[in-house]
């Protein structure tokens, strides 16, 4: 109770001792006197009252201070963690405003763009980066400040044009509750004795460098979160893929230069019909695809898919004045309507498009597949000769993971709740396979045990960014079985042959 809430209860406790002492003073109350007890009375219960709420907000107090000590104890834990793996981590990190300007660094980031860190605290995200790669960046980090990306894994370079260092680079934006954007978390790795010995499996740039557009990497990205978007809302993902007819004459006849100009002018027209939630990617040479979701029905792509192909009649000016002319060809797939995977869906819209080339420049096919009846389940990857190593050990844990792959995909495409779960067990058994394989390779003298040792980490590290992410679920199972299968084959197949000759069953 404060001084003022006492001072009010002393006053209404005079007047009531005062009217009481009056009322019993007079034998009989009455007239004036009868109010003033009934005054009384009900100024005594005002009192009771009024104590009775002081002492719930009192105790009401106690918790609240309770809880901010609680809190404050969990943040200030949660900072020491922050700051240990700041301090400690060999890989570059920082923290950012909105506005991408560094407010944290470790000396990791320091080294790796060769400032000190009183320096390069206050300095912009883009004024660390190659001058080439400023524009692209500055593109990235406005998508994340729109909410058009989540997690952001990209390949840039530091540095100046005489040295300039590659990193990958990651950007994870930290929103409040209500989606509003606090900070950037930035992620980076020297990359530069790697380059043009990469793996299947290792962190790939996200965008392609000609047409700027999101590439095969974050096209899957993306189109997992439509999936995640779609399985919640019960609204519809449309997949359209495009190839350009007539392009090939036009790069070969005319030169690479006059065939990029071209890529980018198409990329140019095709941007400007598109929604803003839309996704174009470069799926190849002159293949694209576009990912349009929260539709209603599957029919509603095809409208879209009509403009895409409209928007190439008008014939394009090159840069010499003359006239190109070009045109493509669409399949549409719907998801769930034709297929219950991306994999899927992604054969369903080629397929789709093949059909549409066969019938002639300027056509679009809605997909008519059907999605199989459970899903992809089973098919998602099965265990047969070509993933046997030849180390009973290692194979039973192939075995196993297949199994778990499996699981996963049926307890995704079901809609199961115990997705957490699942992907928890699996991630912690591939751990586990991991050490094995190293146990095995340090034991016997694998010559290849450091590079074998490093693809497990870019998986390890791949999947830990994709882990606690909402609607990446579909992309880690994609990864995962991708990985499986290439790894198996290229590179445990080797590491089989190898304890074979040890004498290793």
């Amino acid at each position: 109770m404060n001084e003022g809430d006492q001072a009010e209860a002393d006053r209404l406790k005079r007047i009531i001792e005062a009217l009481m002492d009056r009322a019993e003073g007079s034998s009989v109350v009455q007239g004036a006197d009868f109010d003033l007890f009934r005054t009384a009375v009900l100024l005594e219960e005002e009192l009771e009252r009024r104590k009775e709420e002081l002492a719930e907000a009192l105790a009401e107090n106690r918790k609240i201070n309770q809880s901010l000590r609680e809190f404050r104890e969990i943040l200030h834990n949660g900072e020491n963690r922050f700051r240990c793996i700041m301090e400690h981590s060999p890989i570059g990190i920082g923290m950012a405003d909105a506005s991408g300007t560094f407010i944290e660094v470790n000396e990791a980031l320091c080294a790796l763009s060769g400032r000190e860190k009183a320096e390069l605290q206050g300095m912009n995200v883009l004024d660390i980066l190659h001058p080439n790669d400023r524009e692209t960046c500055g593109r990235i980090l406005e998508r994340l400040r729109l909410g058009k990306e989540g997690v952001i894994r990209t390949e840039m370079r530091f540095g100046s044009e005489q040295k300039p260092v590659r990193v990958n680079l990651g950007i994870v934006p930290e929103r409040d509750s209500s989606g509003m954007l606090l900070h950037f978390i930035c992620m980076t790795e020297d990359i530069s004795g790697r380059i043009g010995n990469e793996d299947p499996a290792g962190n790939q740039p996200s965008y392609d460098g000609l047409t700027e557009l999101p590439n095969r990497t974050l096209f899957f990205d993306r189109l997992s979160r439509e999936f995640f978007k779609a399985k919640r809302t019960g609204r519809r993902v449309a997949l359209i893929c495009l190839d350009l007819d007539g392009f090939k004459p036009i790069n070969d006849w005319n030169g690479h230069d006059a065939g990029d100009f071209v890529l980018k002018t198409v990329v140019k027209r095709w941007l400007a019909c598109i929604r803003n939630i839309d996704t174009i990617a470069r799926m190849g040479a002159e293949e694209f695809a576009v990912i349009a979701g929260d539709l209603e029905t599957g029919e509603e792509a095809v409208p879209l898919a009509r403009k895409l192909i409209g928007m190439l009649i008008p014939p394009l000016i090159m840069p010499n004045g003359m006239q190109a002319r070009i045109g493509a060809n669409a399949g549409i797939a719907i998801y769930p309507d034709n297929a219950a995977d991306m994999d899927s869906l992604l054969f369903a819209a080629g397929r789709a498009m093949q059909e549409s080339k066969s019938r002639g420049r300027n056509t679009c096919t809605l997909s008519g597949v059907k999605p199989s009846s459970g899903g992809v389940g089973e098919e998602c990857l099965s265990f047969n000769e070509s993933l046997l190593v030849g180390a009973r050990e290692l194979d039973e844990q192939h075995r196993h993971l297949v199994r778990m792959i499996n699981h996963l995909n049926e307890t995704l495409t079901s809609g199961h709740p115990d997705v957490g779960h699942s992907l928890s067990e699996l991630f912690a058994y591939l751990i586990f396979h991991f050490e094995t394989e190293h146990r095995l390779m340090a034991q016997y003298g694998y010559p290849e045990m450091t590079e074998h040792d490093l693809k497990h980490e870019r998986m390890t590290r791949e999947i830990g960014l994709l882990s606690g992410d909402p609607g990446s679920e579909l992309l880690m199972l994609q990864k995962l079985r991708n990985w499986h299968l290439d790894h198996s084959r290229n590179c445990d197949s080797l590491l089989g042959e190898y304890l074979a000759q040890k004498g290793i069953p």
